[in-house]
């Protein structure tokens, strides 16, 4: 993958959560991505309440892209693995997962979430190509 970053996202009035998905998916065709942007509105401030920070709710839905199921389908365990080591990513960061927490940390200055949803695209971006190189590994 190319470095991606989604403060440009950001700048360009997008929240969070679409930021995080809008920049993860540029492979995708534009259709799919306005339907990712739509579904991830409501995400954005922690779901308006400052909860789940919202970069990691759009980052999440990313995650789902590749390893979710269809209906009727088993879950794949990589996207519980995927998730588990994204949240750890960023409690480690900013010592919380919560929106209203994660504003607080010295790194997020007046509540601009930039940093924030960078290092969300960053990890999620090292994650993915983590785990798809081992899938290639695997297969060859």
């Amino acid at each position: 993958m190319v470095k991606k970053t989604g403060s440009l996202f950001y700048a360009k009035g997008y929240n969070c959560a679409e930021s995080c998905w809008l920049a993860l998916t540029d492979v995708l065709p534009s259709d799919e991505r306005n339907h990712g942007v739509q579904l991830a509105g409501g995400f954005g401030g922690g779901c308006a309440r400052g909860e789940l920070c919202g970069a990691i709710s759009g980052a999440v839905m990313v995650l789902g892209q590749y390893y979710g199921r269809m209906m009727g389908q088993p879950k794949h365990e990589k996207l519980r693995l995927l998730v588990e080591q994204l949240m750890d990513g960023v409690r480690g960061r900013y010592g919380s997962a919560n929106c209203v927490e994660i504003k607080k940390h010295e790194t997020v200055r007046a509540g601009n979430c930039t940093p924030v949803i960078d290092f969300v695209v960053e990890l999620t971006e090292f994650l993915l190509d983590q785990s798809l190189a081992e899938e290639q590994g695997e297969c060859g």
